[in-house]
């Protein structure tokens, strides 16, 4: 049995200044600092940026604003670099594996190519940039109506690759480095971008109804799919651009009090979300990894 310790440690400090420019206009300004352990840096300043104004009748806002966000790593990845390098704890990938012993029998495991994970030189923390508008209009004495816009870029989002993946063109002439197995490298390379237009009614609409309505329309798109996410084809990211895991074109929420400020009163929530994407596999493996393969129309 054995035993790997580590310590991961990360600091963030904020500094944020409200300024009321004028009894209409209203302006926020922020930033944030990040440190994490693996991924050092001085730079990793992320300013926000928001303002707020009203109409001279207090009855319409207008809202805007941008910001930069650092993601995490998170401890597991951390700790798969410290257990899987090579010694502390060996693990194996075997393609087409018998039954019931996936070995040949008399097999010394010792004298298989471990696997093991690493990350590049390169490796930064990712960060999108967060940036939305939007109005918001009472309507008669109670209820408001508002309509808001948001926009994300993500970049340098994390990925895995094997970097001891079987060479191209035909993939079949074994791994490069046959001392080793599935070589996991730690990689920023992933980009994501997203949209979604907000639409909400929210605030006492009748003396017997009060609450929140509101229905998204959004959609989001990236080539990865977190740090323990790999490309079919380990050399391309060709046919990976989709929908992102996440992704929901249409979501529709609404929490809601009947009969409010008497001593019986109703409340109700109601979710309604379309579905979220799949991946479709080939059944495959044509790239002699151990990994999930799409058809190969996605990859032209």
């Amino acid at each position: 049995m054995g035993r790997a310790k580590f310590w991961m440690n990360g600091i963030g400090a904020f500094v944020l200044d409200q300024i009321q420019i004028g009894p209409n206009l209203q302006v926020n300004a922020g930033l944030r600092y990040d440190w994490q352990t693996y991924f050092k840096s001085a730079l990793y300043f992320a300013p926000r940026f928001s303002l707020a104004y009203s109409t001279p009748d207090r009855k319409t806002i207008l809202r805007a604003g941008s910001g930069l966000f650092f993601d995490r790593s998170g401890a597991q990845p951390m700790a798969d670099l410290k257990r899987y390098n090579g010694s502390a704890l060996r693990s194996f990938t075997l393609l087409n594996p018998t039954y019931p012993t996936p070995y040949p029998a008399g097999t010394d495991l010792s004298t298989l190519p471990t696997n093991l994970v690493q990350r590049t030189e390169a490796t930064r923390i990712p960060y999108s940039l967060n940036f939305g508008f939007g109005v918001e209009r009472q309507i008669a004495k109670g209820p408001a109506v508002a309509a808001t816009y948001r926009g994300t870029l993500g970049t340098h989002l994390f990925r895995s690759r094997d970097a001891n993946a079987p060479l191209p063109p035909f993939y079949n002439s074994g791994r490069p480095d046959p001392d080793f197995g599935t070589i996991r490298q730690l990689e920023s390379e992933g980009r994501q971008i997203g949209n979604a237009l907000d639409l909400t009614l929210q605030g006492k609409v009748s003396r017997w109804f009060s609450g929140m309505a509101q229905y998204t329309l959004s959609h989001t798109e990236n080539n990865t799919g977190g740090i323990a996410w790999y490309p079919a084809n380990q050399f391309t990211l060709a046919g990976e651009h989709g929908g992102a895991d996440f992704d929901q074109r249409h979501r529709f929420n609404l929490l809601a009090t009947f009969n409010e400020d008497h001593w019986l009163n109703l409340g109700a929530s109601v979710k309604r979300y379309s579905a979220l994407p799949y991946t479709d596999t080939s059944g495959h493996d044509s790239f002699h990894t151990g990994f999930p393969q799409r058809p190969a129309s996605r990859y032209k």
